[in-house]
């Protein structure tokens, strides 16, 4: 199920210039493009981990507001950092998510992605959700909300993803701000960086 969730994820976020189009455009772009790639360069994903680092890189992560994602993380720890550390943290920070949207090309397995409807929140034009459904036959149905916040250049990037309910910035929340409590920002850095190291 993990894995699953994981390739929706990256699924989501696959796109070639998406500047000036509403969240729900971008992610049917996302759609389009990702089901064209995975077909294309089949042979290549699945025998060299490598150019799925780059795919991801190349155009996952500009789609992604990794600053903002960073902020909601670490949360208080965010303010107690110097700016050199917030840098650091989302320097790593990024390449764990690369590594994370990279091992779930693996398991994509052709389930269909449906969008559901667009919400904008109410209070704040920049800030708005995308509700999808994984569909995959004889499972049930797994709804994927993506928040989206507007930049200033009027592209749109995901900030956080909503999986049947879990917030994947919640979940690193959890679990980096547990190790911070407990180790400390630097030994927490540390052991990130080892693992960003690591193949997979």
């Amino acid at each position: 199920m993990f894995k699953k969730i994981l390739c929706a994820i990256s699924i989501l976020f696959f796109s070639v210039c998406v500047f000036a189009q509403t969240p729900d455009k971008v992610v049917q772009s996302v759609v389009d493009q990702m089901l064209s790639k995975l077909k294309t360069e089949q042979d290549a994903i699945k025998t060299d981990s490598n150019r799925l680092v780059q795919i991801v890189n190349e155009v996952i992560m500009p789609h992604t507001d990794i600053v903002q994602t960073s902020k909601g993380v670490l949360a208080k720890h965010w303010r107690e950092l110097t700016p050199a550390q917030q840098l650091a943290f989302e320097k790593e920070f990024e390449q764990l998510l690369i590594r994370t949207y990279a091992v779930s090309f693996r398991a994509y397995q052709s389930q269909e992605i449906v969008i559901v409807e667009t919400r904008y929140n109410p209070s704040n034009a920049n800030r708005a959700e995308v509700r999808t459904l994984i569909k995959e036959s004889g499972k049930p149905n797994l709804p994927v909300n993506y928040r989206f916040l507007k930049e200033p250049d009027g592209s749109w990037k995901v900030y956080d993803i909503n999986v049947d309910n879990v917030s994947l910035v919640s979940s690193f929340r959890s679990q980096i701000g547990g190790a911070i409590t407990r180790d400390g920002f630097d030994k927490m850095l540390v052991t990130m960086q080892t693992k960003n190291k690591e193949k997979f």
